[in-house]
């Protein structure tokens, strides 16, 4: 690889890599941590709102469920105490016996929530009886009605006291020793009748139509539960289940297995052990808790205006348990949609991430290399300036002795000068006086000769020869005082 330059630098692509790696695994490392805290944060958050939540559905089904028992038992209490019903004991004819059944039909079409509503006298025996017949109700005739005296439901009943209140089971209705079909899922709410004087005449038994009260756990399930919401018997059948199939297994015997303590046995047996709880197992979140129907029951009749001072008859045996199974599929959903959000975004910010760090992994690659090549560069030019220096040194000392050298030639020179200027001053001084003492007597004898010549008594060729001589001797000491040169 290069580094891009005036002058390009190699470097492997593995240095570059290293330092990729000696800043970006801590980065992964980072966020990698800060993305599993931020996750497991969500889960514990969200559990606590799904444990909330459920803890919150089972209070609210409880609640439902009583506020229907509250009606129920104010409805037994209503019918068993009608005028209709006290005068057909105290005048069992015909006519009485038709305008009972009249009212109890006219009870059963305004109501809509009661399969069957029966009196049964102490044999027994059904006297007045209204099916609802999936919103017809109708008066059923005297030879349509049975002999209950061997039930047990109606056995229970006739041994409480007055003001007292039965609840059955919860079961699936029985016509003539057969399970009706399409299944029908009753609790029969009874209590017993006396008349005027207090003897004990019968009882009266109002079939709940039991759809109703399951139609409150699919509204739950559906509405505000995040799982399946379930309702077992004591046994652990379901009487609500995760599937319709797995149903009312302790009266059809094709499904006598399907229990919820052979699905979940741990589950189980941590639900049977308590009457409420919440906790985890490998299926998911449970949480539960036990509601005893009897005495739901007598909470509503002791808050009713018929007998408040009347106390609750019979034991805890027959209870449910309402059970609400969060799955950990659900239970992890939201955390892993964050989850995913949260990778996603991780995803980008470490391709930005490891783009950035490659950038400055491969920008301090070349910063070293471009570091190492100018330490190199100035240990290299160090070594030039040391040479350089020595040999500046050398060239100073050299010139330091030319110097030395020049200034005793120049010193020798001004001698030398000064000595020839002494002899230019010398000659000059010579050549002055050489003219001085040259040219006055020449000049005084050239004057003489011309005036001589002047005078016609002289020979003037010999003048003229005379002056002719002096002035060739002029000449020669004017070549020796200017040029030195003896000549003419």
């Amino acid at each position: 690889m290069r580094c891009k330059g005036k002058a390009p630098l190699k470097f492997t692509s593995w240095e570059v890599l290293k330092r990729f790696l000696i800043l970006f695994l801590p980065m992964v490392i980072l966020i990698g941590v800060i993305t599993m805290a931020i996750y497991y944060s969500e889960v514990q958050r969200d559990k606590e709102i799904i444990e909330s939540k459920e803890m919150h559905n089972m209070d609210m089904l409880t609640k439902m469920i009583g506020d229907e028992f509250q009606v129920i038992v104010s409805d037994l209490m209503i019918l068993s105490e009608c005028n209709e019903l006290q005068t057909f004991l105290e005048k069992p004819n015909d006519f009485y016996k038709e305008s009972l059944a009249r009212e109890f039909l006219l009870f059963s079409e305004r109501r809509g929530i009661y399969d069957q509503i029966r009196f049964i006298n102490e044999t027994g025996m059904e006297i007045v009886r209204i099916n609802f017949d999936n919103g017809n109700p109708y008066i059923v005739s005297d030879d349509e009605l049975q002999k209950k005296a061997h039930r047990y439901y109606f056995m229970e009943t006739f041994k409480l006291n007055k003001g007292e209140v039965y609840v059955s089971p919860f079961d699936l209705n029985i016509e003539h020793g057969e399970i009706e079909w399409p299944l029908k899922p009753v609790i029969r709410f009874g209590t017993p009748v006396f008349d005027k004087e207090g003897h004990k005449k019968g009882i009266i038994i109002l079939n709940y139509l039991g759809d109703k009260l399951l139609e409150y756990f699919k509204w739950v399930s559906s509405k505000s539960s995040l799982g399946t919401i379930m309702l077992l018997n004591p046994e652990g059948y379901w009487l609500k289940g995760m599937e319709k199939e797995d149903e009312w297994g302790f009266m059809l015997e094709n499904r006598s297995n399907k229990t919820f303590g052979n699905v979940f046995p741990d589950a189980w047996q941590k639900i049977i052990d308590n009457d409420s709880g919440q906790f985890y197992t490998e299926d998911g979140l449970f949480t539960f808790v036990t509601m005893y129907p009897l005495q739901e029951a007598m909470k509503s009749a002791s808050n009713s205006s018929f007998n408040s001072s009347k106390s609750w008859n019979g034991s805890d045996s027959n209870f449910w348990k309402i059970v609400s199974l969060v799955p950990h599929n659900v239970l992890y959903e939201k955390p892993q949609r964050i989850l995913k959000k949260v990778l996603q975004l991780d995803a980008v910010v470490l391709i930005i991430l490891a783009i950035s760090l490659w950038f400055v992994a491969y920008t301090n690659a070349c910063r070293k290399h471009m570091e190492e090549e100018l330490r190199k560069h100035r240990d290299h030019l160090q070594e030039l300036v040391e040479e350089k220096t020595a040999e500046l040194r050398r060239i100073n000392e050299q010139l330091r002795r030319e110097i030395a050298e020049r200034k005793k030639a120049e010193e020798k020179l001004r001698k030398a000068y000064d000595e020839m200027k002494f002899c230019l001053a010398q000659e000059r001084e010579f050549k002055l006086r050489t003219a001085h003492y040259f040219f006055n007597p020449i000049t005084i004898a050239k004057g003489y000769l011309y005036l001589a010549l002047e005078d016609e008594k002289h020979d003037k060729d010999k003048i003229l020869k005379a002056i002719e001589a002096i002035n060739r001797v002029e000449k020669v000491v004017k070549n020796i005082t200017q040029r030195g040169e003896i000549v003419e």
